[in-house]
């Protein structure tokens, strides 16, 4: 299996639900480790990331600060809706086969 980073793969940041203009969180797209998103610091904070493509996942890595729980929902839709839960923080797995992912840090 091929190593595509978000920003490779096509992969769209769809919503967010907080805006820094110097961290924006179209950084959480790229590798470069000196970009990172900084949120208002409120919880949830949110990120729906739609990939061109039904795309499988088999490794998802974060780096997080201050981070209670991240869950990673997953859709078939080719709209941001009717998310599943898929995986929790301390609960890994092979993520499977989905077009949009919805990322809820709390």
């Amino acid at each position: 299996m091929q190593h595509v980073t978000l920003e490779a793969s096509g992969a769209q940041l769809s919503f967010a639900t907080s805006w820094d203009p110097a961290h924006p969180p179209e950084n959480c797209l790229d590798e470069d480790p000196s970009t990172f998103w900084a949120s208002t610091g409120l919880f949830p904070q949110e990120l729906i990331i739609t990939f061109p493509q039904p795309t499988t996942i088999s490794s998802l890595r974060t780096k997080t600060n201050s981070v209670k729980k991240l869950t990673v929902m997953k859709t078939l839709n080719k709209k941001p809706a009717g998310f599943e839960q898929y995986v929790s923080l301390g609960k890994c797995g092979n993520l499977l086969l989905f077009k949009c992912v919805h990322v809820c840090v709390c």
